[in-house]
């Protein structure tokens, strides 16, 4: 399945803020609640959900349409 551009901008967002915030990998992932690798598939924009952006916005502490910019 091809991914969309949307999503790889979703990921790119995902990443974004997390440097920000200055979290690493696993300090998001932690807060999140999953492993390593599957955050790792949020800021590639693999298995993006509504539900799963909300959450990512969420440990984020931004807007969940911060990230669909």
């Amino acid at each position: 399945m091809e991914q969309k551009k949307w999503e790889r901008k979703v990921g790119q967002n995902v990443r974004a803020f997390r440097n920000k915030r200055g979290f690493t990998l696993q300090n998001a992932a932690d807060s999140f609640g999953c492993t390593l690798r599957a955050w790792q598939k949020f800021e590639t924009g693999t298995n993006m959900e509504l539900f799963t952006l909300v959450r990512i916005a969420k440990v984020l502490n931004v807007e969940p349409k911060e990230l669909l910019k």
